[in-house]
């Protein structure tokens, strides 16, 4: 079975596991392929069931938590990518990563915020489980030590050994291998509060009040004992860096502590003003990652970590590059080697052959977490996938190696206009679709920047260019067409002469049919919506032969809504809507 490299939505699906709050097949996000779908349910849905959980519903705590989520989000991304390609198996790379950086990580940032938690909590009792096992032996077992602290609650609270036996037999049985689900803890709740009444028919109302605190707090004791339960091989680890945050010791199993209590102290500061400083965030989480990846590629990379300097650091000469090829054939088998070959291949317009040399790559990477420099050959991939089908690329084809890109670098501030959010969250004006922004960004580094670094002269350089925009042209300029020089004056176009033009030059299917084929879903609408970005990939051959995009960026916003809403005015509606609801919040 193949081990994933870790990345931030497993780390917040092994959370919603933990708390056990997904039991509908629907909802679990592994098994999503659309990006959208995945958007959705996660902002929809389980954000706050995940929010309200852990807060034991307390309001100020949830908003708080909501904070410290996306904070954690953008630290879990780019603590987990880094310029390096690692030589090691996966399932090697995420015990390295879980013991160096995520379980410091978590007691660091549990212990910044521990104040902030209340009984009704589980992770109050979580880290109150992690204090009692500090206090005790070592050699005390997990289950024991859950057990009685269970138990401990019902003798403090004066439940009478009638409302108990039950309950205490079913604490009895709890064990390693327990998986104390949601239904059965609330099972066994309610069924003691039913006795708890049955005994208890004339109590007043302050003693009803008290027995709600009651229960609610054995519920959470036993949802934060569940979680004890799901994180248990890491519970001795946890413990440790736990104790150590709380002497604040300066030098502990791990090199980058300092680093992680750095980390750790920014996010809870942010969250204290209200401010998220998302940007020095990422730094800090960039420059730690590098580190860490350093020492890793020290440990495990193997002799061709040479042509990877080589890749990295200096600047793709053809001559040199297939001598230091030819140099280097006992690697013939590496990522590195493919890298360099890919390369080499693009130069010489074999872009069949360096699609396969490619492909090597990301398969490779199901083997080894090689991270950013992977996601730059997935782009090139996807790239050499288009230039070689001729955009006729079917549906989904091209999400797995999206997903790749998204999931192995810090790449919110290219891929999504909502600088900031997450791409599980839909918070845009506009369309907030991953995958069409993930595509843009790749025709972007191929038609631009890849033919700068390749040094290829402007003699060849359109015979590397990837079209993806004559049928937008085509359209446009009938409308320009039919319009004439209308639009000199900017203002004196209305909504019925832009209209009556695009109803008299276009046919429905021309209104409704994708304008850019390998990207789904694209009508000449969206097409035009996200011209700003579309426009950022084209290169300068193509932007000189497309007058009519040109002119369409050059208009003023009020005269482009004008012309979307002629298009579709369905659609534009629809726009409307959440452009006033995301601008009222």
């Amino acid at each position: 079975m193949i081990v994933k490299s870790i990345n931030y939505e497993e780390i917040i699906s092994s959370l919603f596991d933990a708390c056990d709050l997904v039991d509908d097949r629907k909802e679990q996000l592994s098994i999503k392929r659309s990006f959208t779908t995945k958007q959705d349910i996660f902002s929809d849905v389980l954000l706050n069931r995940l929010v309200s959980f852990l807060s034991g519903n307390d309001e100020q705590l949830m908003v708080q938590l909501g904070g410290v989520l996306e904070l954690v989000e953008e630290a879990m991304k780019n603590l987990s990518s880094s310029p390096y390609l690692l030589d090691m198996e996966k399932e090697d790379y995420n015990k390295e990563f879980q013991k160096k950086l995520i379980v410091p990580f978590s007691a660091l940032l549990l212990f910044n915020l521990i104040e902030n938690f209340s009984t009704n909590s589980p992770i109050y009792h979580f880290i109150n489980l992690i204090n009692s096992k500090l206090e005790t032996e070592e050699k005390t077992p997990l289950d024991v030590l859950i057990r009685n602290y269970i138990k401990a609650i019902l003798k403090n609270k004066n439940l009478t050994t009638e409302e108990t036996t039950e309950f205490n037999e079913f604490i009895g049985k709890i064990s390693l291998k327990s998986a104390l689900k949601q239904k059965t803890i609330n099972e066994r709740v309610e069924h003691l509060i039913t006795q708890h009444k049955t005994l208890n028919k004339k109590g007043n109302k302050d003693s009803k009040n008290a027995s709600k605190e009651l229960f609610l707090l054995i519920s959470s004791a036993l949802q934060g004992m569940r979680l004890a339960l799901y994180f248990r091989d890491h519970i001795d680890e946890f413990s440790y860096y736990y104790l150590s945050a709380i002497n604040k010791s300066k030098h502990t199993k791990t090199e980058h502590w300092k680093s992680l209590n750095n980390l750790t102290t920014e996010i809870n500061r942010s969250i204290k003003k209200g401010k998220k400083n998302q940007q020095k965030i990422i730094n800090m989480t960039e420059n730690l990652s590098i580190r860490y990846h350093a020492n890793l590629n020290d440990k495990y990379m193997s002799k061709s970590a040479h042509i990877l300097h080589y890749l990295i650091h200096h600047r793709f000469d053809r001559e040199n590059s297939c001598w230091f090829q030819r140099q280097n054939l006992k690697y013939k088998n590496s990522s590195p080697y493919y890298m360099l070959d890919t390369l080499i291949k693009i130069y010489d317009l074999n872009f069949d052959s360096a699609a396969m040399e490619s492909l090597k790559i990301i398969k490779n990477s199901e083997n080894h977490p090689n991270y950013r420099l992977t996601s730059t050959y997935t782009k090139i991939y996807i790239c050499l996938l288009i230039k070689t089908s001729n955009s006729n690329i079917k549906n989904n084809t091209l999400t797995p190696y999206i997903y790749k890109i998204v999931s192995t670098e810090n790449f919110k501030e290219k891929a999504i206009p909502s600088h900031g959010m997450s791409f599980f969250n839909k918070s845009s004006i506009f369309s907030n679709d991953v995958e069409f922004f993930t595509l843009i960004d790749c025709l972007s580094e191929w038609n631009i920047n890849l033919k700068e670094e390749l040094d290829i002269g402007t003699e060849k350089s359109d015979e590397y260019d990837i079209n993806f925009t004559s049928k937008i042209e085509k359209s446009l300029n009938k409308i320009y067409t039919a319009l004439g020089s209308k639009d000199l004056a900017y203002n004196e176009i209305d909504d019925e002469s832009l209209r009556k033009a695009v109803n008299s030059t276009l046919t429905t299917n021309e209104l409704i049919e994708c304008t850019i084929g390998f990207i789904p879903n694209m009508s000449l609408y969206f097409s035009l919506r996200e011209m700003a970005f579309i426009y950022s990939a084209m290169s300068y051959k193509m932007i000189i032969e497309s007058p009519s995009i040109c002119r369409f960026v050059s208009w003023p916003l009020n005269l482009k809504k004008k012309l979307l809403k002629a298009i579709s005015p369905n659609e534009y509606i629809n726009d409307e809507k959440n452009e006033t609801t995301n601008s009222s919040k």
